[in-house]
């Protein structure tokens, strides 16, 4: 009997899958840290999607969306990180239909073809950058998860959702980066400028209606400051980040509003650092130096502040909340011996697998 076409795209699936996890067996990555297979594999893809576009798409920094080399591979690093940090909530989703893995292939080629056309026929180019991101990380989560329970991922699409508005509201002269050139500009330079002056460098600052710039008075040296200078662009980025990575964690949302508020502070006095460390190269190295730096620099600091503030603080606030959501079941499961309430009589009666299911998934919300 001949297998249909949906069957042999299935059986090609489960052997690629397949072969993928016996090379985790070998290296007992998953048996080690208690990995579930599918987390691991997609997290492991999204290493390597994100390597590929920095290191051999360098065209990706020339993108009509701006110069999002760096952006492009923190999307689809730190989208890994937030679906790996939600496996608990995942490992609900047990199977994926053949057409859930075809429609988010098809997603992963349209996020190429599809969204470069798009991009090219408005004008802003052909190559890939972040709005090609997100299309491109929906349909691998689709291919992996599918779309029959939104309930579990509908908060992952949202994530992706907003990823594309953040990024559209700062192509060009969006009104955001015109609001923060007209007032986060001028207060960061006055602050560059002051803690210069008191360094024992001799600086002003001119102030224009979107760019403020802080000017060295004895060399010719000058740091322009416009809206997407000031870390609106990060600071949004890192909210929009957190409050995935915080899906299904079971933190209250008091606490989620101070981690993203706090957060965002303190990336905003990075990257007032930044713009000391830029003026001091412009001044000691020349302009052109201080413009190479400026390329990398600013990525680097926010990937380490991101990777430390979520291990330090939000994970260990994860790891807090799930030690206490443990502690309760295991308390009722000592008082009730295994057993529940029907409601009838005040007797109890033995848990079915779809109550077990049940108390294991709200631990995970």
């Amino acid at each position: 009997m001949k297998l249909k076409f949906a069957e042999i795209l299935k059986n090609i699936w489960e052997k690629f899958i397949g072969k993928i996890d016996s090379f985790m067996d070998k290296i007992y990555l998953g048996k080690k840290f208690k990995i579930p297979r599918r987390e691991e594999i997609f997290f492991i893809l999204c290493i390597v999607a994100a390597s590929v576009v920095y290191f051999f798409a360098p065209e990706t920094n020339i993108t009509g969306e701006g110069g999002i080399g760096i952006v492009v591979f923190t999307f689809i690093l730190m989208y890994g990180i937030i679906v790996f940090s939600n496996k608990k909530l995942l490992s609900v989703i047990e199977d994926v239909e053949i057409w859930e893995i075809i429609f988010g292939v098809l997603i992963v080629l349209f996020s190429y073809y599809g969204v470069g056309l798009i991009k090219q026929s408005v004008g802003i180019g052909f190559r890939f950058g972040v709005t090609n991101t997100v299309f491109f990380l929906a349909g691998l989560t689709i291919a992996f998860y599918g779309i029959r329970r939104l309930d579990v991922t509908w908060a992952f699409f949202l994530l992706l959702g907003a990823l594309a508005i953040a990024n559209m509201v700062f192509i060009g002269n969006s009104p955001i980066d015109i609001l923060a050139g007209r007032t986060l500009a001028p207060l960061e330079a006055s602050w560059v400028s002051s803690l210069l002056n008191t360094l024992g460098y001799k600086t002003t600052v001119s102030y224009g209606q979107t760019v403020s710039t802080v000017i060295f008075q004895d060399r010719y040296a000058r740091v322009p400051i416009a809206g997407a200078c000031t870390g609106i662009q990060g600071m949004t980025l890192y909210t929009t980040l957190t409050g995935g990575m915080m899906i299904g964690t079971g933190i209250p949302y008091k606490k989620r509003a101070i981690f993203l508020g706090v957060g965002a502070a303190i990336l905003f006095l990075l990257n007032f650092l930044r713009l000391v460390i830029l003026s001091l190269v412009a001044y000691h190295y020349g302009m052109a130096e201080m413009y190479s730096v400026h390329e990398w620099l600013g990525g680097v600091i926010f990937l380490i502040f991101v990777f430390f503030f979520w291990v330090l603080v939000i994970g260990r606030e994860i790891r807090k909340v799930s030690s206490d959501v443990c502690a309760e079941e295991k308390r009722k499961s000592d008082n009730t011996d295994g057993r529940v309430s029907d409601g009838s009589l005040g007797e109890n009666r033995p848990r079915t697998s779809e109550e077990e299911q049940e108390t294991g998934d709200s631990g995970s919300s």
